[in-house]
């Protein structure tokens, strides 16, 4: 754990795994825009939960096959731009079906950058303490998402649901500068391809 959080590479990696979970505006605001402003029945909910899920599996099967053909750099870049659109989306939901046509956006848009970024993280660790981050990552997306759902909770309350998507979509943004931190020697490489090593790493 000590040589995990010495280690430089992993923050801009956990930092942007962090703001990624975090959507504010996707959990406890959206549950009540759907059940007290769409009027969707609890039926319909627990098929929005499930479609959202189900429909990541695509991209993120898409992203095992890009990865192993072009660089983690661009596949990164793809995946932010296209996350951010998630936020906007969330706008269209104002009936049953197009908030099963939301999930089914929400889970395609998603899917490929959840990918790139939990595959960040495990390149982002040092040689042979993969496992040990793939378990810091798990405690990040709980530590993220409950904050992200208390903090949606308190934003619903004071700005509505369109305040939510707001705040939603700016935090995934933010993932954009901090692209830029990440270590050059990370990305640069395709899936199989040996990286580039530094004294830190070791």
């Amino acid at each position: 754990m000590q040589r995990l959080v010495a280690h430089r590479a992993i923050w801009p990696a956990a930092l942007i795994w962090f703001l990624w979970n975090f959507s504010p505006g996707w959990q406890t605001p959206m549950f009540f825009h759907l059940t007290e402003t769409v009027k969707i029945s609890s039926t319909w909910f627990g098929t929005f939960t499930a479609v959202q899920w189900g429909c990541s599996l695509p991209t993120t099967l898409l992203y095992g096959f890009m990865c192993q053909r072009t660089s983690m750099t661009r596949l990164l870049w793809w995946g932010t731009v296209v996350a951010i659109a998630q936020g906007p989306i969330m706008f269209f939901a104002n009936s049953a079906g197009s908030a099963i046509a939301v999930a089914i956006g929400f889970g395609l848009l998603g899917g490929f950058a959840t990918a790139a970024y939990m595959d960040l993280i495990m390149r982002s660790c040092p040689q042979g303490l993969e496992g040990t981050g793939a378990m810091l990552s798990t405690a990040a997306l709980a530590v993220a998402t409950n904050f992200g759902n208390l903090f949606g909770s308190w934003v619903f309350a004071r700005g509505g649901f369109a305040l939510a998507v707001i705040v939603t979509t700016m935090a995934t943004a933010l993932i954009v500068p901090v692209l830029w931190w990440v270590p050059e020697r990370v990305t640069a490489t395709r899936e199989g391809e040996q990286p580039a090593t530094s004294a830190t790493d070791r």
